[in-house]
């Protein structure tokens, strides 16, 4: 089964496909790249795999091999943010490990992974829990025309996330800001979100649970502590809502993935376990929510044939990297029967891989053969609405309708 290459939810058309311009005028960052930047990326990767571009004062990295070498290498390739793209992030008073290197990176991380909240044997003692909140809602979804984003993602990833870190899941301030993490006006919510989370570190000191959060500030104090409440908030801040953000993303992109593919809804693909994983991981492969990751050079290094300088800025495009013809065979086609031999890096690679991947992974991996058992046959109900920008592309609306089973 084979589908043709696009953006999911995208217009034929649109962005830089058919685009032949130099690549030196295509404009990275404009939203219209984001409708279908995979052609873009396609000509990266034949003509220019490591290639300086101006408007980003950037090298953009587009094969997959020298994309995972980049993430892979945490020591050459700095994960301190690059000319101030991160704003308030900058500062390290921020305190978010994600944002750290090594050593620092290892330990802070530890304190909030050591638990073994993140680990496979919790997602698999999760399973339950992950099943039936996935079942109840959709269950209970009308019988005609719904949101994936409203009705389905976003519900699901605060309902989910508030069993797993014990929070509310109404009326709280980081459920409101799940659908704008990636965006410019999250940054109006950050103050009362941080006030939200340091509030919420000195809960779990007093009354400590199972969760991963009050195992993290256990963690935290009996080392000292390492960290301050206002890098510990910082964190949780992070953690949390960087998760939900992209878990939310996944689930709703995943969704728009199976309406515009109907091939994909075939039960053959999410009648066991082993095949619903393999099947997630290639939509995974496929959809891709966050286009490129921000790294800086930290010495002088050769990649690609060419030479990085110390201070230069790096962008790994993971979207590109997961198009690679050279590493998938056909990567411009959608394949659920793919049996792939080396991981996508939908979530990252390396040891800034997403603390939440395996997290994301297994539960799209229990939610997709609930929806198409449920569901099936569904379509899009109209154009898909996102927010595109800065690296990511973020679902507002994804109608979705039922098909005509004739």
């Amino acid at each position: 089964m084979a589908v043709n290459d696009g953006l999911s939810g995208a217009q034929a058309g649109a962005g830089t496909q058919g685009d032949e311009r130099p690549l030196q005028e295509v404009v990275f960052q404009e939203p219209d790249f984001f409708r279908d930047p995979y052609p873009a990326y396609a000509r990266l990767r034949s003509e220019a795999p490591v290639w300086w571009c101006e408007e980003q004062s950037a090298w953009l990295v587009s094969r997959y091999e020298d994309v995972r070498a980049v993430l892979l290498d945490a020591q050459t390739y700095s994960n301190r943010p690059h000319q101030g793209l991160y704003g308030p992030y900058d500062d390290d008073n921020a305190g978010s490990f994600f944002l750290k290197d090594q050593p620092e990176h290892t330990a802070w991380r530890r304190i909030f992974t050591g638990g073994g909240g993140f680990s496979a044997a919790a997602m698999k003692a999760c399973r339950d829990v992950m099943e039936e909140i996935c079942a109840d809602l959709i269950a209970k979804l009308p019988a005609g025309d719904i949101d994936a984003v409203r009705d389905i993602s976003v519900p699901l990833t605060a309902g989910f996330l508030a069993r797993l870190y014990d929070l509310p899941a109404d009326d709280a301030p980081w459920v409101e800001a799940i659908t704008d993490f990636y965006h410019p006006g999250t940054a109006e919510l950050t103050p009362t979100l941080l006030a939200y989370f340091e509030d919420l570190v000195k809960k779990r000191r007093e009354a400590p649970g199972h969760d991963p959060l009050s195992k993290a500030v256990l963690a935290n104090d009996s080392k000292g502590p390492l960290l301050t409440d206002q890098q510990m908030a910082w964190n949780f801040h992070d953690l949390v809502l960087a998760g939900a953000a992209s878990m939310y993303a996944a689930i709703a992109e995943s969704v728009a993935v199976l309406a515009e593919n109907p091939e994909t809804q075939d039960s053959r693909h999410w009648e066991s376990s082993e095949a619903a994983e393999r099947s997630t991981e290639e939509i995974l492969r496929w959809l891709e929510h966050s286009h490129w990751l921000f790294r800086t050079a930290t010495v002088d290094v050769e990649l690609g044939g060419r030479r990085i300088r110390a201070g230069d800025g790096v962008f790994p495009l993971i979207a590109s990297a997961n198009r690679d013809d050279d590493v998938w065979g056909n990567g411009s086609e959608l394949d659920l029967g793919r049996n792939a031999g080396v991981p996508n890096l939908a979530f990252g690679y390396g040891p800034h891989i997403a603390v939440g991947a395996m997290v994301a992974r297994a539960f799209l991996a229990t939610m997709l053969p609930i929806l198409v058992r449920a569901r099936a046959p569904f379509r899009l109900g109209g154009v898909p609405e996102r927010v595109l920008g800065n690296g990511v592309s973020t679902p507002t609306t994804i109608p979705i309708t039922p098909a005509d089973e004739s």
